[in-house]
């Protein structure tokens, strides 16, 4: 009797070239393995032989405990000319029997002589079929796609794991992997945007009650991630917390008819997925007449306490195929952008330059920093300002005689509201009239002592010991006679006026002179009073943009205390001001009192 026999396919396959690959890995004698834990195949393979021997062979098994049973063999020639010898066991109860020992058996059948033997339980040699129905799409979440599929047919379903590969289809990325149990589903996370990927799962027992290998792939489904919104300048703002203002680019880049549409979605939180989208009904197109570009604008009212996810869907081409941009889920709170402040009062007076505006929003007022840059008429560089919870400010110093330009901006101020600056105001622009000079050079020395702090102590006079700050005057005097030619008569000066107010012994005085070589040639000079006349010494003052004084020559006392006060303090406790109706003089110096603060 031949015993070796050679079944024709008719159509089927007893074992694909994917499961023989995965079985001739592990080492074994004879390749036994279960697609549904009720059925059993086992095979080997006979390698090609130099002598052409014809050799029949028996396979047997035995469940313990019961006796031997013989399994008819189907015979294959493989491409590389070696045989395949194939055992299905019959699809009875007595012959595929689970958590019971089974022994295995190949017997050459000229000599009855064992040649290949095998023990395995069937529950330990599962090689599952893949998933069916395996389906990939995107769950309207940024960098994400879902992948679920169907179990294969099998009574065990409860005992499967899964294994999902994906990769770039046109990349050259090594393909990523993740194990799924207990799920017939998954979500893919950080993937590349805008990318196809190609999915496949397959089956394995999770090892528990049941065992196995990894059974073949499923056919490859592909699935495209969302472009990234940047990518056709998509953003979205709202000017007053309500409406919500969206605007894309975007041109065909083919001739056939195509279009775009907005949606967009709301939910209670920014990671679960969105269920419901509503397409924009307000949309309008413009055309940037500069770039000679078209944008797109959606204007909708979303609520005010969920969060908004935005998706643009272009089909173009006359495979109408859909490429999507997604905007991550964002409240109203994070994309504030409101209109320009409207500039109010804009007015220059005694040396300061005054600017008021009205808040763009009422219900950010508490919330919102604004920015002011202003430049003179002839100058080509801005210079920026930066004001904080305040709807006015002020500017000192101005140059004197210049035109100036401002023009302001805002934005929220990021700590319970986000967003973007706003566009620049239109300019106010305002004339700077023509000032004092002694009044800029007496600002500017009380600014350089203030910052000479402790040297200065040591320079002009002993440190109090008191900590309460003292009040110092300041006085300045009217001209002096035409015909004083010299500092010879400031000795005799001094000793009056410390007669008259009783001055401390640590007084200190500057004589403001005339840039001119036939009176002096130091500058305006200030002289410590603490010695006597012999021992008095000049000090230059570097104002010179300020002091440009007629021939005539002036004189001024004051007497400063110990420590120097601030300029803004000096600013504030001026007692009078410097008046040019009271002295026919070119520099209009008349008799003063500033009252300087400690």
């Amino acid at each position: 009797m031949l015993l070796l026999t050679f079944w024709p396919l008719l159509n089927s396959v007893l074992i694909t070239d994917e499961e023989a690959a995965l079985l001739v890995e592990s080492p074994k004698d004879v390749f036994c393995f279960s697609r549904t834990f009720e059925d059993l195949t086992c095979f080997w393979d006979e390698p090609v032989r130099t002598m052409q021997v014809d050799r029949e062979y028996r396979f047997f098994y035995m469940y313990k405990g019961e006796q031997h049973r013989e399994c008819l063999l189907t015979s294959e020639r493989q491409s590389d000319g070696s045989w395949r010898h194939i055992c299905v066991f019959p699809s009875d109860h007595n012959s595929v029997k689970l958590f019971i020992e089974l022994y295995v058996e190949v017997l050459d059948s000229f000599t009855n002589d064992t040649i290949l033997s095998q023990n395995l339980s069937v529950e330990t040699v599962g090689l599952i079929s893949p998933p069916e129905n395996v389906t990939a799409e995107w769950p309207r979440v940024a960098r994400q796609l879902h992948v679920a599929w169907d179990p294969p047919r099998l009574s065990y379903v409860e005992f499967l794991a899964y294994e999902v590969l994906y990769d770039v289809e046109d990349l050259w990325y090594p393909p990523s992997r993740i194990e799924v149990r207990n799920s017939r589903t998954c979500r893919l996370s950080d993937l590349l945007p805008g990318q196809l990927y190609r999915i496949q799962v397959r089956t394995k027992p999770d090892g528990l009650s049941l065992d196995g290998l990894w059974g073949p792939w499923s056919p490859s489904v592909l699935a495209e991630t969302p472009h990234l919104p940047e990518e056709i300048d998509l953003h979205c703002f709202t000017p007053d917390l309500h409406q919500l203002h969206c605007q894309w680019d975007w041109e065909p880049t083919e001739p056939e008819p195509s279009h775009s549409v907005l949606y967009w979605a709301e939910d209670n939180s920014s990671s679960t997925r969105t269920q419901t989208w509503h397409k924009c009904e307000e949309e309008e197109e413009r055309i940037e007449p500069i770039y000679h570009t078209s944008f797109h604008i959606c204007t909708f009212q979303p609520s005010n306490s969920s969060y908004i996810s935005v998706l643009v869907v272009v089909t173009q081409g006359q495979s109408k195929a859909e490429v999507k941009y997604f905007k991550e889920p964002f409240d109203l709170h994070q994309v504030v952008l409101t209109a320009p402040p409207r500039i109010l009062q804009l007015n220059v007076g005694k040396g300061i330059l005054k600017l008021e505006w009205d808040t763009p929003l009422e219900a950010l007022a508490e919330h919102m920093v604004y920015q002011i840059r202003y430049a003179t008429q002839d100058s080509l560089e801005w210079k920026v300002l930066h004001v904080q919870y305040s709807t006015n400010t002020e500017i000192l110093d101005p140059v004197t005689g210049s035109h100036y330009c401002l023009q302001l901006r805002t934005r929220p101020d990021g700590q319970r509201y986000h967003g973007f600056w706003s566009a620049w105001s239109s300019a106010e622009c305002i004339e700077i009239p023509p000032g004092s000079d002694l009044q800029h050079v007496l600002d500017g020395f009380l600014e350089d002592s203030s910052k000479q702090d402790q040297q200065v102590n040591v320079f002009f006079c002993n440190k109090t010991l008191e900590n309460t700050p003292l009040t110092c005057p300041l006085e300045v005097l009217s001209e002096m006679p035409l015909d004083i030619r010299s500092y010879d008569l400031l000795p005799d000066a001094i000793e009056q006026m410390e007669s008259e107010n009783q001055l401390s012994s640590y007084q200190h005085y500057m004589v403001l002179s005339p840039s001119s070589t036939q009176e002096s040639k130091q500058e305006n000079e200030y002289f410590d009073g603490t010695q006597d006349g012999s021992d008095t010494f000049p000090v230059p003052l570097e104002h010179g943009s300020h002091t440009a004084l007629n021939p005539k020559v002036h004189r001024s006392f004051f007497t400063l205390c110990s420590v120097p006060p601030s300029p803004s303090k000096v600013k504030e406790e001026r007692s009078a001001e410097v008046s040019g109706e009271q002295s026919t003089s070119p520099t209009h110096i008349s008799n003063q009192s500033y009252l300087l603060m400690g």
